[in-house]
């Protein structure tokens, strides 16, 4: 059984959407997490697309039981059939339901927002993904060039990331300035740079960032790089 949890930011609302989602496996290890950016809708639309991207990342990673959460009482109470849907969420509504017929086992629960940090700073690190290029997709849903996905990352809420133990490869929590790096669980980093969050996997070298996204090759992944080179050389002078 796996664990899926979503959220919808917006900046204002109506405005821009920040979206974001992760799914973590029966052991509690993250395995994949995701942030995108959509150019306009409300807090509600945040909400429900956030949760079609959960299911639309479980689906494509083959994950056949899910249970899913998310802290609008809305959408859940909707997509449970405990209140009506209006027009408007109506082909949200049918896509959630579509796309949940691809699993065995699925459930859809309310969870406190304080419990649901790690959604809510993906969905905010998905508007700071405003600046790469949109393109329209099929029927009232838009697809962004900056949607991406970051696999294998056992991560843990931005907000809470500062607690955390020295993280991979002991790099300690610092701050240069502009530029925050906090260790991200054993493989990855959360990078704060100008008031926006981004997520560097260290194992799959992939980060959110609008560059990356777009290019396939950032300055924060070349960094790394040259930190893990800097490490190997460390290790391998130990063991001669």
């Amino acid at each position: 059984m796996h664990t899926g949890y979503f959220d919808g930011a917006t900046n204002p609302n109506p405005g821009e959407l920040g979206l974001g989602a992760c799914i973590v496996d029966h052991k509690g290890d993250e395995v994949i997490a995701t942030s995108s950016y959509r150019p306009y809708g409300t807090n509600n639309e945040a909400e429900y697309l956030s949760l079609i991207l959960l299911l639309k990342m479980a689906k494509k990673a083959g994950i056949k039981e899910l249970e899913c959460y998310g802290d609008s009482k809305l959408i859940i109470n909707q997509v449970n059939g405990v209140f009506n849907v209006s027009e408007k969420f109506r082909p949200y509504h049918s896509e959630v339901l579509s796309l949940s017929s691809c699993f065995d086992s699925i459930s859809f629960n309310w969870v406190k927002r304080d419990l649901n940090t790690r959604a809510d700073a993906l969905s905010k690190a998905g508007l700071s993904l405003k600046h790469c290029k949109n393109t329209s997709g099929p029927g009232n849903t838009q697809r962004s060039k900056s949607e991406t996905c970051i696999a294998n990352n056992p991560g843990m809420p931005i907000d809470d990331a500062s607690t955390s133990n020295t993280g991979f490869l002991g790099i300690q929590p610092r701050n240069t300035g502009k530029v925050k790096v906090i260790p991200n669980g054993r493989s990855g980093l959360v990078i704060v740079e100008n008031g926006n969050s981004y997520s560097l996997n260290l194992s799959t070298m992939q980060c959110t960032c609008c560059a990356f996204t777009t290019e396939k090759t950032c300055l924060h992944t070349v960094e790394a790089k040259k930190i893990l080179r800097q490490s190997a050389k460390k290790v391998a002078s130990l063991v001669r």
